[in-house]
């Protein structure tokens, strides 16, 4: 059996971009069903922007730029 998704399309996650020592988190809307280290697309809620990142736990997606 394939384990269960951490993140599922709509749902609400915690965005976590990280950038060299800084770290932010914001509201994500996820696309697409992602279980632990998938890449999935997710919207930025507070800018809009479609970014695609990995899926790090439940209801958590991290970006590193």
């Amino acid at each position: 059996l394939a384990p269960a998704p951490l993140v599922r399309t709509g749902e609400l996650v915690d965005l976590v971009i990280r950038r060299g020592s800084v770290t932010v988190s914001v509201r994500g809307s996820c696309r697409q069903d992602g279980r632990l280290d998938d890449v999935v697309s997710v919207r930025n809620e507070w800018t809009g922007r479609l970014v695609a990142g990995r899926v790090t736990g439940p209801g958590q997606v991290t970006v590193q730029n």
